[in-house]
């Protein structure tokens, strides 16, 4: 809890004496060292109650100043996108590793008769518990920060220079798409395929969707800003989007492939 200290507060010279002596600790801390003829010497100095009246001192429960843009708490960016991955990726692990042990021979059923030789994902999330409740408990903890991404990144591209007319338009697109998809993911989380096979495929299908093209669309984005002058770190993150966007790309039609292999063959061992 911080404390307000004014010297217009105090009552008193012995009190104001004190104020001034804590405001010039304080504001020395910071690196601000008042002039000399508004310090503090011995006893009140009438000179100095302008100058702390016109700087108010702000006190810390940890004797720490607050910052002068005001900022309490401080977060970068790559630490918050750390944190958020954690989630969904150790949901998933645990839904595998828990299905291997404990629901096998379940998880590696089809409907056709032939067993996988690992779980497939959907039934390893939502078929059994507890996997269906550590996956929605970690995928909740993920969405909600990616919605304050989706509402970063479009500050941030409204910020960037461009004289490009549909520039705008663009940004505004590639935030829909952004929180389409958050919703989807959400909506397929929360709607497994035993249990409304419709609600869960169509929001797949749209998660998917949205999701590629708000890749492919940052990617040109990126390539109409970058025609501008931007940062040694916005490069490298315009790098890391366009090698993230073909992996995606390439393994979701693997994937695609696969599926539909198993579907028209039935062959044992897919996933």
């Amino acid at each position: 809890m911080a404390l307000v200290i004014l010297g217009r507060q105090c009552a008193g010279a012995g009190m104001e004496n004190w104020a001034l002596w804590a405001g010039r600790q304080a504001l020395e801390s910071r690196g601000w060292d008042p002039p000399v003829s508004v310090r503090p010497q011995s006893g009140y100095s009438p000179q100095a109650k302008p100058w702390i009246l016109q700087h108010p001192v702000m006190f810390s429960a940890a004797s720490q100043p607050l910052d002068p843009d005001g900022t309490v708490f401080r977060l970068r960016f790559t630490a918050m996108v750390w944190w958020v991955i954690t989630f969904p990726v150790f949901g998933f692990f645990f839904c595998i590793i828990w299905s291997l042990v404990f629901h096998f021979e379940y998880t590696v059923a089809t409907d056709c008769g032939v067993p996988n030789y690992l779980p497939s994902v959907s039934s390893a999330i939502g078929g059994e518990v507890p996997q269906r409740y550590v996956w929605r408990f970690c995928i909740g903890l993920h969405s909600a920060p990616r919605f304050l991404v989706a509402f970063a990144y479009w500050n941030h591209y409204l910020s960037c220079a461009c004289s490009c007319p549909g520039y705008r338009p663009l940004c505004r697109l590639i935030f829909s798409l952004n929180v389409i998809e958050n919703l989807a993911l959400l909506v397929l989380t929360y709607v497994s395929s035993s249990e409304d096979f419709t609600i869960h495929e169509n929001a797949f299908i749209v998660f998917i969707a949205s999701s590629l093209s708000y890749m492919l669309l940052t990617c040109i984005l990126w390539r109409l800003t970058k025609k501008h002058k931007v940062s040694q770190e916005e490069r490298k993150s315009y790098c890391w989007k366009q090698r993230l966007f073909i992996i995606n790309f390439i393994a979701f039609f693997s994937a695609l492939a696969v599926y539909f292999r198993h579907n028209m063959y039935c062959e044992a061992g897919g996933m």
